[in-house]
């Protein structure tokens, strides 16, 4: 239960989810589908998320965030650390950008399980 606080809900990986509230906190949940139950829930690990329209993930916690405006159209990639409990460095304030020239894309989706964790 509670997951209608969220607007957004992204798949990244074996039994973990990213969900996101309309004010822009982020949150990382981990469910262990052998054991049946949650290793980590509702953990805040980041906010302002609502700079992205749309978030994505080819699994291995890797998110792919795109915001389209008059200003930025841009796609950035983050990578959180579980064990660690932080973000990936990027090089920068934000995640990585990676390429420009988003402003018709709305909606991106990738394969959850296109990413593993070696």
């Amino acid at each position: 239960s509670g997951w209608g606080q969220y607007d957004l809900i992204v798949a990244a990986g074996d039994g973990v989810l990213y969900a996101r509230t309309p004010d822009g906190k982020l949150f990382r949940h981990h469910y262990d589908a052998e054991g049946q139950r949650w290793i980590s829930r509702s953990g805040q690990i980041g906010a302002a998320w609502d700079m992205y329209h749309s978030i994505t993930s080819a699994g291995a916690d890797i998110l792919y965030g795109i915001r389209s405006s008059w200003n930025n159209d841009a796609s950035y990639w983050y990578r959180y650390l579980p064990d660690a409990q932080k973000w990936a460095e990027t090089g920068t304030r934000g995640g990585k950008l990676l390429s420009k020239g988003w402003h018709r894309t709305h909606v991106v989706t990738a394969a959850p399980d296109s990413c593993r964790l070696l």
